[in-house]
């Protein structure tokens, strides 16, 4: 009201802090008398306030509020200590239905100190069906067998407990049979804490079925199911999804999911240059092209589309922000296009970050070469400022620190030599996770 506003999810302190204190002639805190500032008053509903009340008088926050106020209301402490993390006790827990348990979210300091922030923190689960969460962090289990993580955040960093509601009743027998893998090994363990017993192994005919659907679009053949169901040979699965891989089928399949991925898309792209993209990808997958050289390729591309088709990929997005957000998901599983305009409460990335993202396309331009053909080229060395303190950003992959400037050249190369390295923890994650979603229905991430 009267033109007060505060950012949204209060990712702009400064500018929060020039509303409360002072706009409006600084009548919202009055140090001279503390206890008539209106921030503490509407908060605590002692004057009319749509909001209604948000803490009581003589409470541990109306307290603290008051001493800031009292003490000058001061936009920083100097020499205070920096937060290096947060976490969270327990971590993890296996729990029965409609029970509670109280989490204590602890801060730690640069100085070595820890403090109790669990009363400033707050709390968000993932699936409420399986553990709820109050505002104080106490979790109550439902009825529901399941798992849930619950969320703690204090001032922008984040903590996790994990809660797991097993099957009730008799603990079921450990699973006798060998695991095929360590994936099989870690799905067991899972299993036990559960009190799950695994699903039988699938015959023959469910096998058959289930690896031409996943691996080459398709049912078997009548002959190609019989030939394997009346194989009566060791190692027959192994051999039947070499056979698969060598198949046009499997080519086609996943061909077919990659454009739909990187976004061959004919009303973006033009009928030419969306199959163009598309033969394209289609060749990378027949030839087996390496996972982390095939994104190179995507990320580098330069030149007459005609030659370098794999620049259709950069021509499908519009903007630098929106290109530098697709890339962050198709290959780290990152969403950042929030962040554009605000941090979201639930998440790590800042605006900071979607424009650093967004520097290593600013170079990137498309341009005619005739009545046909357009070539992607790398040209000027555009800067990049935050849209809200209009600070430099320099391009740097997400999570590392930004450099001093941004070297001169091709700044995608930077982009690309981090990306499917040991430095970056996203890239074979994401990918996992994608094969995982294909092959069992649903990612480990969802």
């Amino acid at each position: 009201m009267n033109g007060f506003k505060l950012s949204i999810f209060g990712n702009d302190p400064a500018a929060d802090f020039e509303a409360i204190v002072r706009q409006s002639r600084g009548r919202r805190v009055m140090m001279a008398a503390p206890d008539a500032s209106l921030m503490l008053q509407k908060a605590a509903a002692e004057v009319p306030h749509s909001g209604g009340a948000r803490m009581k008088v003589g409470s541990r926050e109306y307290s603290i509020l008051r001493e800031w106020i009292a003490s000058g209301a001061a936009y920083e402490i100097k020499d205070r200590s920096e937060l290096v993390r947060v976490r969270v006790e327990p971590e993890q827990k296996i729990m029965g239905f409609e029970q509670r348990q109280p989490l204590r979210v602890i801060a730690e300091l640069a100085d070595g100190k820890q403090t109790d922030v669990t009363w400033l923190a707050q709390f968000h689960s993932n699936n409420s069906v399986v553990a709820e969460v109050d505002e104080s962090g106490v979790v109550t289990s439902g009825s529901s067998i399941g798992q849930a993580a619950v969320m703690a955040r204090y001032a922008g960093q984040i903590a996790v407990f994990q809660v797991t509601l097993p099957r009730p009743g008799p603990q079921v027998a450990a699973d006798t049979v060998a695991g095929f893998n360590a994936i099989d090994n870690l799905v067991q363990a899972n299993l036990q804490r559960m009190n799950l017993r695994a699903s039988g192994l699938a015959d023959d005919a469910e096998y058959l079925r289930r690896v031409f659907l996943d691996v080459a679009g398709r049912l078997p053949t009548a002959d190609e199911a019989r030939g394997f169901l009346t194989d009566t040979s060791d190692g027959k699965r192994a051999r039947l999804v070499e056979t698969l891989l060598d198949l046009p089928d499997y080519v086609d399949l996943w061909t077919l999911k990659w454009a739909d991925l990187l976004r061959a898309d004919q009303l973006a792209l033009g009928a030419p240059g969306a199959h163009a993209y598309y033969s394209w990808i289609r060749e990378a997958v027949a030839q087996n092209v390496p996972l982390d050289e095939f994104a190179r390729q995507l990320l580098l591309a330069e030149g007459p589309l005609s030659e370098q088709p794999a620049g259709y990929f950069l021509k499908a997005s519009k903007k630098p922000g929106e290109l530098a957000a697709s890339v962050s998901q198709v290959f780290l599983g990152i969403r950042i296009a929030c962040a554009e305009c605000h941090q979201h409460p639930y998440d790590r990335w800042t605006q900071g970050d979607y424009h650093s993202m967004r520097a290593f396309f600013e170079q990137v331009q498309f341009k005619k070469l005739g009545d046909e053909k357009e070539a992607l080229l790398i040209e000027g060395n555009a800067e990049v400022k935050h849209p809200r303190t209009k600070e430099i950003i320099h391009a740097h992959p997400l999570g590392t620190p930004m450099p001093d400037a941004t070297p001169d050249g091709d700044r995608r190369k930077i982009l690309a030599g981090w990306l499917a390295t040991a430095e970056n923890p996203w890239f074979a994650r994401n990918l996992a996770n994608r094969f995982w979603a294909h092959f069992f229905g649903r990612g480990l991430v969802e």
